[in-house]
């Protein structure tokens, strides 16, 4: 997992590969339990996917350039583009069937 600061967002998202960002605080409860199932996901897809991670109490105006207006708020990028953005908690099922969208364009 790649912690992000102010200025590296760009050089990851830009890959045909897609890239997960999840945008947190440290005092966030529902941050908390999400960060308990993100090593299922790395694991499942290590080599198909990019995992990435913004503190937002650290990294203001990266979230503000995001538009990042509750947390936790995930974004998938692809080829540079934001391709899917959601707030709140999902399950590790329903993470899994997001992300399985993605990379099933780039297996095709």
């Amino acid at each position: 997992m790649i912690h992000l600061t102010e200025g590296t967002l760009e050089g990851y998202i830009g890959s045909s590969k897609p890239t997960v960002v999840d945008s947190y605080a440290s005092w966030c409860e529902p941050c908390k339990r999400t960060m308990k199932i993100w090593p299922n996901l790395e694991a499942e897809f290590e080599d198909k996917v990019t995992f990435l991670k913004i503190d937002v109490d650290e990294n203001r105006l990266l979230a503000d350039s995001l538009y990042v207006h509750s947390i936790p708020t995930f974004f998938i990028f692809k080829d540079g583009k934001q391709v899917e953005k959601w707030e709140g908690i999902k399950t590790l099922l329903e993470m899994k069937k997001i992300i399985e969208r993605y990379i099933w364009h780039i297996n095709m």
